[in-house]
């Protein structure tokens, strides 16, 4: 990366981070305090039971998704693109010598489709009736999830050794948080950069999904309801409402995620010097 990119680069991650920095300082949401409120109201048992079965569903998600013919048709794109870029690319990993740039248009290419698809999901969701409604809801976390996989391969970054699947699904619970505790997922992420190099296996056993994850899925099929109730029977209206929504929610997912990879990829690239 040249010098003026490179210092370009690191203005735009500098204000990034302090505007999530302010983001940290404001006060919470009172729907947000009262779905808290509410989980903490529970039994520590039946928390507990519930964090590990949404782990579980979110492990397993994680799993099938980077097993299927998306995920090896996206790597195939990927290589493809970045085979024109560079002859030196020949497979995933040979990513990581290609400068931030060409990693990020590499990227911003496959979410763009990300957003596309995320919009046309949401539409659809919204002028259908309760299965839509429901269905939609998972929708959304394997959209969300299948666009973490993405940039990572976009970066160079395999997600089928034990590490990379959970740094991923770390970088994907970040990217669901609320704006307030995005800054404390951002540094617990840049955290296990600095204790991980060169790791191929996870060697924490903790859960990753906690209240705050819980809370913002409960949020999501919340919000989901109110506005199926809102605009039910307007179908134009619910068509671009729910595009609009989904779309929304994609891009400021995709931000976060986006985010970490540039800097994963230039905080290794730094290492090596």
């Amino acid at each position: 990366m040249g010098a003026i990119l490179e210092e370009s680069w690191e203005n735009q991650m500098k204000c990034w981070e302090e505007e999530l920095e302010k983001c940290a300082c404001k006060c919470t949401l009172p729907f947000d305090k009262w779905l808290e409120t509410r989980l903490n109201d529970l039994p520590e048992h039946i928390q507990k039971e519930m964090f590990e079965k949404v782990d579980y569903v979110l492990f397993h998600m994680h799993s099938i998704l980077q097993s299927s013919i998306f995920y090896s048709e996206t790597r195939k794109r990927i290589l493809s693109f970045a085979r024109v870029i560079s002859d030196q690319v020949q497979t995933i990993t040979d990513l990581k010598k290609l400068p931030l740039e060409e990693c990020y248009q590499l990227a911003e290419k496959e979410m763009a489709k990300q957003r596309l698809y995320s919009f046309i999901q949401g539409g659809i969701a919204s002028s259908g009736g309760v299965f839509s409604l429901s269905a939609d809801i998972v929708l959304q976390m394997i959209f969300h999830m299948r666009a973490v996989q993405t940039l990572s391969l976009a970066y160079g970054y395999e997600v089928s050794s034990p590490y990379e699947m959970m740094l991923s699904l770390k970088v994907f619970h970040g990217s669901l948080m609320p704006k307030h505790l995005k800054f404390e997922a951002w540094n617990q992420l840049k955290e296990e950069l600095q204790n991980g190099d060169d790791a191929y296996f996870y060697e924490q056993n903790e859960p990753f999904v906690n209240h705050q994850t819980v809370n913002q899925i409960l949020k999501c099929i919340a919000v989901q309801t109110f506005k199926y109730k809102t605009i039910r029977g307007k179908p134009i209206l619910s068509l671009m409402i729910g595009g609009g929504i989904r779309y929304r929610s994609m891009k400021v997912a995709i931000e976060f995620a986006h985010k970490f990879y540039q800097y994963r990829h230039h905080y290794e690239r730094m290492s090596l010097r």
